[in-house]
C-alpha cells in the first residue's frame, strides 16, 4: 500500500492534481510534496524493517504479547464505536461545534461572495 500511495503523492505533487493531502484532516495539513516526502520516508523505514525483521525479537513473553495485542485491538474497537455514537474525541473538522462555517470559507478562488 504504501507504494502505491507514494507513487500517488508523487504524481499529485508533480502535475498538482491535489492541493491539500486530507490525510489528517484540519489537524496537520499537508501541501502534496510534503505528503510526498512523508510517503519516502514511511516506506524507507518500513523497508528498514522489513530487511531487520530476523533482528527483532519480543521483550515480552509470548503470552503476555498476545494479551497486549487483544486489549489493544478491543480498546480500538471499543474507540471507534465510542466516536461513532458521540462526537470525536478531538474535533479538527471545519464544520465542528462553535465553528463559523461562513467565517472560515474562502470562496475568493471561485470569484464569488457569501452575503450573511
Amino acid at each position: 500500500m504504501i507504494v502505491f500511495f507514494t507513487f500517488l503523492t508523487f504524481y499529485s505533487a508533480y502535475f498538482n492534481k491535489v492541493t491539500d493531502c486530507g490525510c489528517f484532516g484540519d489537524a496537520i495539513k499537508l501541501t502534496p510534496w510534503e505528503s510526498f516526502t512523508k510517503d519516502v520516508i514511511l516506506l524507507v523505514l518500513i523497508l528498514i524493517l522489513f530487511r531487520g525483521k530476523k533482528h527483532l525479537n519480543s521483550l515480552l513473553p509470548k503470552t503476555l504479547t498476545k494479551a497486549v495485542v487483544v486489549l489493544s485491538f478491543v480498546a480500538a474497537v471499543s474507540f471507534g464505536f465510542w466516536v461513532l455514537q458521540h462526537l470525536p474525541a478531538i474535533d479538527f473538522r471545519p464544520y465542528k461545534i462553535g465553528a463559523n462555517i461562513p467565517a472560515g470559507y474562502d470562496c475568493s478562488k471561485w470569484g464569488t461572495t457569501i452575503y450573511l
